[in-house]
């Protein structure tokens, strides 16, 4: 097969990155998925903790890793890829800044500024990527730590994260607040409420970073990449909990990269 990118990846490096963009689509489709089907964090949360920082930490060294591809000719290393940890406040920041600075690069830069000045405005993020970061770097064997030390970790348990998160919707929400004390359904549609703003959070970051990797903000193979982390478009998620996708297709590993 002929090399069209002529990037640096051999064969394999190029096999073992699409595999990885699936993976990141796998796991982010099953984290929104979670959120939208969570009720109790300290019943449901680990599921969504755990694919989330994984989902959304692997995107994340996907978008640095295309564009250390695209600036030097090689994949970063394995000791750069570690010194970027698990960290995703970090890697946050960086990958904000990397867009940013590749912006210009996009086929259509104001339709990539929009989607970048929405997902600026969603005040959820900064916390719903804290229950990321906390999870990723201490937050797995929170409990397990507690019991090997003796004493709790400095840092309050990942559910403390979330349930941070769950009061800074209400504040700017407080009609949630008043569904979820109300009777059973009224309830349900309460908490079913919370669940589709932090997914809809998710969500649209992992669509931003789609389309910017489609629109070229990510080099060349990006573009082809930003199909494989694919969003699953069209989503569309309704107060009750329930998501529906219109022209959804179910995409294996492709050959993309090599046609």
């Amino acid at each position: 097969m002929i090399d069209r990118f002529k990037d640096g990846l051999d064969f394999g490096q190029s096999m073992a990155l699409l595999n990885e963009a699936q993976s990141a689509q796998n796991l982010l489709r099953d984290a929104v998925d979670a959120i939208v089907r969570l009720r109790h964090p300290i019943v449901h949360g680990d599921s969504v903790f755990t694919l989330g920082s994984i989902g959304v930490e692997k995107l994340m060294k996907i978008v640095l890793g295309l564009v250390h591809l695209r600036n030097n000719g090689t994949w970063p290393t394995v000791k750069v890829m570690k010194g970027w940890g698990h960290g995703v406040l970090e890697m946050d920041a960086l990958v904000a800044s990397t867009l940013e600075a590749n912006m210009a690069a996009a086929t259509h830069r104001p339709y990539v500024e929009k989607l970048v000045k929405e997902h600026q405005e969603d005040q959820h993020w900064p916390l719903l990527s804290a229950v990321f970061d906390r999870y990723g770097q201490s937050g797995r064997f929170y409990y397990l730590d507690h019991l090997a030390r003796g004493q709790p970790d400095e840092w309050e348990a990942p559910v403390e994260f979330w349930n941070r998160l769950e009061l800074g919707i209400t504040d700017g929400q407080p009609n949630i607040l008043d569904m979820i004390a109300g009777e059973q359904d009224e309830a349900e549609r309460g908490y079913a409420s919370l669940s589709f703003v932090s997914a809809t959070s998710l969500d649209k970051w992992w669509f931003m970073i789609h389309r910017a990797a489609i629109q070229g903000c990510f080099g060349e193979r990006g573009k082809t990449i930003g199909w494989e982390i694919g969003h699953m478009a069209a989503r569309c998620w309704n107060r009750a909990g329930r998501s529906s996708r219109i022209g959804r297709r179910s995409r294996g590993i492709s050959m993309r990269c090599w046609s």
